[in-house]
């Protein structure tokens, strides 16, 4: 299992289970010191955007997959993902990554970084200002590299995303482990939805890619479960970029719909957690097997909610769908309604919405740094 956790909660997770179960990254190595306490650095990821993550991967695919996550993140439009791909690309031709017969080498993107990449959109930035024939495609490339100044050495990211090295999706998905990666992102949604975006890109298309492999060597596909806090954040929909790189790159842009859509067939499974139903994608709604439906805040998320839990406008009496609607904006803590809504028609009495009532962890107190490197270091 992997947990994706911006929110630090889910470092609890070191008190509830087996140490040598547990294993846990920071994607900043946040060093929280108290003024007069010594300082602790937790274990940094070393996540390399440009660090191709599996051996399955072509270089190609993981230039695509860049761009297209940055862009969600940060839109510049069609002409920032080619833009931005190509850069990529460059970046690795100057490394030996791509040859110039062709041959492939996707391990050499380990000696490349996120200044490399800005070496390369220079380099293009140049070429587009002394053409002065597309002042708009210089203007959008020149937006991408301002944005990437915050991952060179000077930059707040460089640190914990600018540096050459970096770990694969063989570090993030340790069978048999519960694998705990978290950060701090702030108020900084679009990085968050970058790098959380980039990395469950990489561990799909890893499956994806080695499911072929090892059904031709007939061998059994691995099952991962991923989890995703604060999806509402990291997930959230916008049909419009959507669409427009959608457009660009000649395909469907929605990662999280096609884990949900296909996962299952290539080992992954995902579990989401959010506070709001309305910036989820389309396809996590639809094609989740399980809902877990707690209190809401808005009348939109509630409609979706009660929709998803089988009370639909139209086939459910408007009273009985008033009634559930209330029910879920009003609903107390610490309590909420299942179903699990991806059954045959035999077997429709298990689609039954129940009640449940969860156990309350809010008393868990999660470890502290120093605490949290002991179990780290013990497991």
């Amino acid at each position: 299992m992997t947990v994706f956790d911006p929110t630090g909660e889910w470092r609890k997770l070191g008190w509830l289970i087996p140490q040598q179960d547990f294993q846990f990254y920071s994607l900043y190595g946040q060093v929280n010191a108290v003024e007069g306490a010594t300082s602790v650095a937790l274990p940094l990821l070393d996540f390399n955007p440009l660090r191709i993550p599996s051996p399955y991967l072509h270089p190609a695919k993981w230039a695509a997959a860049f761009a297209k996550h940055w862009l969600l993140a940060y839109p510049a439009g069609a002409t920032g993902f080619h833009q931005l791909k190509g850069a990529v690309l460059d970046a690795y031709r100057a490394m030996g990554v791509i040859e110039e017969d062709g041959c492939v080498y996707p391990e050499r993107s380990a000696y490349l970084c996120m200044e490399d990449l800005h070496t390369a959109l220079v380099t293009r930035y140049a070429v587009l200002s002394k053409e002065r024939t597309d002042a708009i495609t210089a203007g959008v490339v020149k937006r991408i590299i301002d944005k990437l100044e915050e991952f060179l050495p000077k930059g707040v990211y460089y640190r914990a995303f600018g540096q050459p090295g970096g770990t694969t999706v063989a570090d993030w998905t340790a069978p048999d482990k519960a694998t705990v990666i978290t950060g701090k992102f702030g108020d900084d949604g679009p990085l968050k939805q970058f790098i959380i975006g980039l990395m469950v890109s990489g561990i799909y298309q890893h499956a994806d890619e080695r499911y072929e492999a090892y059904l031709r060597q007939r061998k059994p596909i691995p099952q991962h479960l991923l989890f995703v806090e604060e999806a509402h954040v990291v997930m959230r929909s916008d049909a419009s970029t959507q669409t427009e790189i959608a457009q660009a790159i000649g395909e469907d842009a929605g990662l999280w719909n096609n884990i949900t859509d296909r996962g299952r067939k290539l080992g992954l499974y995902l579990w989401t957690s959010a506070q709001h139903w309305e910036p989820l994608p389309s396809g996590v709604v639809t094609s989740s097997s399980i809902a877990i439906i707690q209190k809401v805040s808005t009348v939109k998320d509630a409609e979706i909610a009660v929709s998803k839990a089988g009370r639909l406008p139209g086939k459910t009496s408007l009273d009985d769908y008033s009634k559930w609607t209330l029910s879920v904006l009003n609903m107390p803590t610490g309590v909420g309604y299942v179903r699990r809504t991806r059954k045959t028609l035999n077997q429709e009495s298990e689609m039954e919405i129940f009640p449940v009532q969860f156990v309350d962890i809010s008393g868990i107190v999660p470890p502290a740094d120093t605490e949290l490197e002991n179990i780290v270091r013990r497991g």
